[in-house]
């Protein structure tokens, strides 16, 4: 699946909502970090990119046009 979750402090957009849910739910001591940088984690922040959709939406549009 494609990233659209930040890791809280850190800012790094690198997993998927699930994935977050799943480094959460198995964190030590209900702490973990995140696995680019290594700094803790205190929540995950699940973003949508409404531009990346209208794109997407536009180029499927010209290729039925």
């Amino acid at each position: 699946a494609d990233a659209d979750t930040v890791l809280y402090r850190c800012g790094h957009l690198c997993v998927c909502y699930m994935c977050g849910l799943n480094l959460r739910q198995n964190a030590t001591h209900n702490r973990f970090t995140c696995p680019i940088c290594r700094a803790p984690v205190d929540d995950i922040l699940r973003i949508y990119q409404a531009v990346a959709m209208v794109n997407k939406l536009m180029f499927k549009r010209k290729q039925i046009d």
